[in-house]
Protein backbone atom coordinates (compact mmCIF):
# COMPACT_ATOMS: atom_id res chain seq x y z
CA UNK A 1 0.00 0.00 0.00
CA UNK A 2 2.76 2.45 0.99
CA UNK A 3 4.80 1.73 -2.13
CA UNK A 4 1.83 2.17 -4.45
CA UNK A 5 0.91 5.47 -2.83
CA UNK A 6 4.41 6.87 -3.30
CA UNK A 7 4.41 6.71 -7.09
CA UNK A 8 1.26 8.79 -7.39
CA UNK A 9 1.90 11.30 -4.60
CA UNK A 10 5.24 12.95 -5.23
CA UNK A 11 4.36 16.03 -3.19
CA UNK A 12 4.37 14.28 0.19
CA UNK A 13 7.35 13.87 2.50
CA UNK A 14 10.10 11.52 1.26
CA UNK A 15 9.75 9.57 4.48
CA UNK A 16 6.41 8.25 3.18
CA UNK A 17 7.98 7.07 -0.05
CA UNK A 18 10.65 4.86 1.45
CA UNK A 19 10.14 1.10 1.68
CA UNK A 20 10.18 -0.26 5.25
CA UNK A 21 13.09 -2.54 6.14
CA UNK A 22 10.76 -5.43 6.83
CA UNK A 23 9.32 -5.19 3.31
CA UNK A 24 12.77 -5.02 1.74
CA UNK A 25 13.98 -8.09 3.64
CA UNK A 26 10.73 -9.93 2.86
CA UNK A 27 11.26 -9.24 -0.85
CA UNK A 28 14.86 -10.48 -0.76
CA UNK A 29 13.90 -13.61 1.15
CA UNK A 30 11.05 -14.33 -1.24
CA UNK A 31 13.42 -14.18 -4.22
CA UNK A 32 15.96 -16.36 -2.41
CA UNK A 33 13.38 -19.05 -1.75
CA UNK A 34 12.35 -19.02 -5.41
CA UNK A 35 15.77 -19.36 -7.00
CA UNK A 36 17.95 -21.08 -4.38
CA UNK A 37 17.47 -24.86 -4.17
CA UNK A 38 15.55 -25.76 -1.04
CA UNK A 39 18.20 -28.23 0.03
CA UNK A 40 20.84 -25.50 0.13
CA UNK A 41 18.67 -23.32 2.37
CA UNK A 42 18.29 -26.21 4.81
CA UNK A 43 15.40 -27.04 7.12
CA UNK A 44 13.08 -24.71 8.99
CA UNK A 45 15.57 -23.81 11.71
CA UNK A 46 18.30 -22.98 9.21
CA UNK A 47 15.92 -20.94 7.06
CA UNK A 48 14.72 -19.02 10.09
CA UNK A 49 18.31 -18.07 10.92
CA UNK A 50 19.05 -17.13 7.30
CA UNK A 51 15.98 -14.93 7.07
CA UNK A 52 16.99 -13.20 10.29
CA UNK A 53 20.44 -12.64 8.79
CA UNK A 54 18.87 -11.04 5.71
CA UNK A 55 16.91 -8.70 7.97
CA UNK A 56 20.06 -7.85 9.92
CA UNK A 57 21.89 -7.10 6.68
CA UNK A 58 19.10 -4.87 5.36
CA UNK A 59 18.97 -2.93 8.63
CA UNK A 60 22.69 -2.12 8.69
CA UNK A 61 23.34 1.52 9.42
CA UNK A 62 25.48 3.87 7.38
CA UNK A 63 29.16 2.85 7.40
CA UNK A 64 28.28 -0.25 9.43
CA UNK A 65 29.78 -3.52 8.20
CA UNK A 66 29.00 -7.13 8.96
CA UNK A 67 31.03 -10.33 8.93
CA UNK A 68 30.10 -13.72 7.53
CA UNK A 69 30.54 -15.09 11.03
CA UNK A 70 27.77 -12.80 12.27
CA UNK A 71 25.51 -13.72 9.36
CA UNK A 72 25.79 -17.42 10.17
CA UNK A 73 25.45 -16.93 13.92
CA UNK A 74 23.37 -19.73 15.45
CA UNK A 75 22.95 -21.40 12.06
CA UNK A 76 22.44 -25.11 12.91
CA UNK A 77 24.74 -27.22 10.76
CA UNK A 78 22.61 -30.25 11.57
CA UNK A 79 19.76 -28.61 9.66
CA UNK A 80 21.83 -28.48 6.47
CA UNK A 81 21.43 -31.96 5.05
CA UNK A 82 23.93 -31.34 2.26
CA UNK A 83 26.67 -31.14 4.88
CA UNK A 84 25.75 -34.56 6.34
CA UNK A 85 26.51 -33.02 9.72
CA UNK A 86 24.39 -35.51 11.63
CA UNK A 87 25.93 -38.64 10.14
CA UNK A 88 27.74 -41.00 12.46
CA UNK A 89 30.88 -42.88 11.63
CA UNK A 90 31.19 -46.59 12.06
CA UNK A 91 31.54 -47.50 15.69
CA UNK A 92 29.11 -44.80 16.83
CA UNK A 93 31.56 -41.86 17.00
CA UNK A 94 30.37 -38.44 15.90
CA UNK A 95 31.91 -36.34 13.16
CA UNK A 96 35.49 -35.46 14.07
CA UNK A 97 36.42 -31.90 15.07
CA UNK A 98 38.49 -31.51 11.89
CA UNK A 99 35.50 -32.50 9.76
CA UNK A 100 33.27 -30.09 11.65
CA UNK A 101 35.80 -27.31 11.07
CA UNK A 102 35.73 -28.04 7.34
CA UNK A 103 31.95 -27.98 7.39
CA UNK A 104 31.89 -24.61 9.13
CA UNK A 105 34.32 -23.28 6.51
CA UNK A 106 32.10 -24.61 3.71
CA UNK A 107 29.02 -22.96 5.22
CA UNK A 108 30.91 -19.68 5.64
CA UNK A 109 31.89 -19.76 1.97
CA UNK A 110 28.29 -20.53 1.02
CA UNK A 111 26.84 -17.71 3.13
CA UNK A 112 29.47 -15.28 1.85
CA UNK A 113 28.67 -16.18 -1.73
CA UNK A 114 24.91 -16.03 -1.11
CA UNK A 115 25.02 -12.48 0.20
CA UNK A 116 27.72 -11.24 -2.15
CA UNK A 117 26.33 -12.75 -5.35
CA UNK A 118 22.60 -12.63 -4.67
CA UNK A 119 21.47 -10.40 -1.80
CA UNK A 120 23.64 -7.38 -2.62
CA UNK A 121 22.88 -7.40 -6.38
CA UNK A 122 19.16 -7.75 -5.60
CA UNK A 123 19.24 -4.68 -3.37
CA UNK A 124 21.31 -2.66 -5.84
CA UNK A 125 19.05 -3.58 -8.74
CA UNK A 126 15.70 -2.80 -7.13
CA UNK A 127 16.43 -0.17 -4.48
CA UNK A 128 18.38 3.01 -3.87
CA UNK A 129 19.76 3.04 -0.34
CA UNK A 130 20.63 6.31 1.37
CA UNK A 131 20.49 8.11 4.69
CA UNK A 132 18.02 10.79 5.76
CA UNK A 133 18.71 14.32 6.96
CA UNK A 134 16.85 13.67 10.21
CA UNK A 135 18.32 10.21 10.80
CA UNK A 136 21.85 10.43 9.44
CA UNK A 137 22.97 6.94 10.50
CA UNK A 138 19.83 5.06 9.52
CA UNK A 139 19.45 3.61 6.05
CA UNK A 140 16.37 4.17 3.91
CA UNK A 141 15.39 2.16 0.86
CA UNK A 142 13.57 3.61 -2.14
CA UNK A 143 12.40 1.69 -5.15
CA UNK A 144 14.45 2.72 -8.17
CA UNK A 145 11.48 4.10 -10.18
CA UNK A 146 10.31 6.12 -7.17
CA UNK A 147 13.79 7.50 -6.50
CA UNK A 148 14.13 8.49 -10.15
CA UNK A 149 10.87 10.46 -9.97
CA UNK A 150 12.00 12.12 -6.75
CA UNK A 151 15.26 13.25 -8.38
CA UNK A 152 13.45 14.53 -11.46
CA UNK A 153 11.04 16.53 -9.31
CA UNK A 154 13.92 17.93 -7.26
CA UNK A 155 15.61 19.15 -10.43
CA UNK A 156 12.43 20.75 -11.67
CA UNK A 157 11.54 22.44 -8.37
CA UNK A 158 14.96 23.61 -7.23
CA UNK A 159 17.82 23.19 -9.64
CA UNK A 160 15.76 24.29 -12.60
CA UNK A 161 15.36 27.73 -11.04
CA UNK A 162 19.05 28.00 -10.11
CA UNK A 163 21.02 26.36 -12.90
CA UNK A 164 20.68 26.36 -16.65
CA UNK A 165 22.02 23.81 -19.14
CA UNK A 166 25.07 24.76 -21.19
CA UNK A 167 26.09 23.52 -24.63
CA UNK A 168 28.21 20.37 -24.66
CA UNK A 169 31.25 22.10 -26.19
CA UNK A 170 31.16 24.84 -23.54
CA UNK A 171 30.96 22.25 -20.78
CA UNK A 172 33.85 20.29 -22.29
CA UNK A 173 36.06 23.38 -22.45
CA UNK A 174 35.24 24.25 -18.84
CA UNK A 175 36.06 20.73 -17.67
CA UNK A 176 39.34 20.63 -19.56
CA UNK A 177 40.48 23.86 -17.92
CA UNK A 178 39.75 22.62 -14.39
CA UNK A 179 42.55 21.12 -12.31
CA UNK A 180 40.58 19.76 -9.37
CA UNK A 181 38.04 17.71 -11.25
CA UNK A 182 34.26 17.80 -11.09
CA UNK A 183 32.14 17.95 -7.96
CA UNK A 184 29.76 15.06 -7.41
CA UNK A 185 26.17 15.96 -6.62
CA UNK A 186 24.00 13.66 -4.54
CA UNK A 187 20.58 13.99 -2.97
CA UNK A 188 19.61 13.61 0.65
CA UNK A 189 15.92 13.18 1.55
CA UNK A 190 14.61 15.50 4.24
CA UNK A 191 11.25 16.06 5.87
CA UNK A 192 10.01 18.02 2.87
CA UNK A 193 11.83 17.79 -0.41
CA UNK A 194 15.48 17.00 -1.03
CA UNK A 195 18.77 18.43 0.14
CA UNK A 196 21.61 18.76 -2.35
CA UNK A 197 25.10 17.72 -1.28
CA UNK A 198 28.18 18.37 -3.34
CA UNK A 199 31.39 16.42 -2.74
CA UNK A 200 34.43 18.29 -4.00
Amino acid sequence: EAVGRTVADLSSSPSFRQVPHKDVSAFVWSVMKRIVPKKLLGGRKAQRVMRRSVTTFVRLKRFESITVHRLMHKLPLTDLSWLHATNYKKGGSRTSPSTQAKQVKMVAMWIGWLFGALVVPLLRTHFYCTENESFRQETFYYRKPVWSKMISKAFEDTLGATFVPVPRNVARQALESRKIGVARLRFLPKQSGMRFLMNM
